[in-house]
């Protein structure tokens, strides 16, 4: 797929009323449903870093919607990603992360490879006509692109290369040798709000003079300092700031990850919904064995990063819009700001498109 620039439309503002989301979208259980059978479990979705699995046995859970998945690194140095779910009588295999040399399951025992496949049950002469042949963890598409280890549900989705289009030419654009970098730190959020607010609030750049006045607003110059295109399903952009700093890359990849680069560190945004109204981000800040060096993270209550700060004053205005959209006078066919709120345009269509 080939970037295609965006470009104003001449009747943007009747498009933008025809792709009106209308607040229940951000509050209605059964939306939330549908999002999660044709978003969530559809699309190449970021669960982790391949540094957490680097050695034969490691293995790694995490969740795509209310799905659980394992991810294993098996004897062959292969990564496989399964269902978390015992096929016997449905129990979840493992939590949180580490190293083994099988998979037992908790309630019953039974036991399988890091392949997924049944080895062994305890009182084995209970199943007299047990074919353990034929019984394994349901697998799940994986890959990875740098480190990024990506999952889908979809047995029939296209392959991860595909999926990402131009976002590895857009972000070789960077200083840093992607393949060197490791995460320094993470950290988990947990917001009261849908996930839409979030995503159009990070892809607006209109709103940063207004409500990022002294931590973002002072080094960016409204309009002209962000270039934006399409690839596939996904958002680049280019921030060109005022002052003397190697400019961001940003690659937000539908419907869940976000990635921007600065002169001191990746950021790398993964969004899970719990519900149409609670939202868990987790957030990797990677950096290459140069950066830190120079750039050694310091994150704690009493010196927090710029983006911290940044990340508070989004959450206000969120946590407020959250609420404003069950109001009966929030209509959203207003007009959108050009270039610096096409995203939100952009966004919309994606989404509509996708849950048709």
């Amino acid at each position: 797929m080939t970037n295609q620039m965006i470009r104003t439309s001449l009747n943007l503002d009747a498009e933008v009323a025809e792709l009106a989301v209308p607040g229940y979208w951000f509050t209605d259980p059964k939306i939330f449903a549908q999002e999660r059978e044709k978003i969530w479990y559809k699309n190449w979705q970021f669960v982790g870093r391949e540094e957490q699995l680097p050695n034969p046995g490691d293995y790694l859970s995490c969740a795509i919607g209310d799905e659980p998945i394992l991810l294993t690194r098996t004897s062959s140095g292969k990564l496989r990603a399964m269902y978390n779910v015992c096929p016997h009588r449905g129990m979840r295999i493992i939590e949180g992360q580490g190293n083994c040399k099988r998979l037992q399951c908790p309630y019953h025992g039974w036991i399988y490879n890091l392949e997924g496949q049944l080895q062994a049950v305890t009182y084995p002469e209970s199943f007299p006509d047990l074919d353990k042949s034929a019984i394994a963890l349901p697998k799940v598409q994986v890959d990875s692109w740098c480190g990024f280890i990506f999952v889908n549900l979809d047995p029939e989705a296209q392959p991860l290369s595909e999926f990402l289009a131009g976002v590895p030419q857009h972000l070789a654009q960077y200083s840093q040798p992607w393949q060197a970098l490791r995460t320094a730190h993470r950290l988990t959020y947990q917001v009261q709000y849908n996930w839409k607010i979030l995503l159009e609030n990070y892809i607006d750049v209109y709103h940063i003079p207004m409500v990022h006045p002294q931590t973002i607003a002072p080094d960016v110059q409204l309009p002209g300092f962000v270039s934006s295109s399409l690839s596939g399903i996904h958002l680049l952009q280019k921030y060109d700031y005022s002052v003397g700093k190697e400019p961001t890359y940003i690659a937000w990849l539908f419907p869940n990850t976000t990635i921007l680069t600065l002169e001191n560190f990746v950021l790398v945004w993964q969004v899970n919904p719990i519900n149409p109204e609670f939202t868990i981000i987790e957030k990797y800040f990677c950096q290459s064995p140069e950066q830190m060096e120079k750039f050694p993270l310091k994150i704690d209550d009493q010196n927090p990063l710029q983006f911290a700060k940044v990340f508070d004053e989004d959450t206000y205005v969120n946590t407020i819009m959250q609420q404003q959209v069950k109001s009966r006078a929030y209509k959203p066919i207003q007009p959108l700001a050009q270039v610096t709120e096409y995203g939100i345009f952009y966004f919309r269509k994606t989404l509509i498109e996708a849950m048709k």
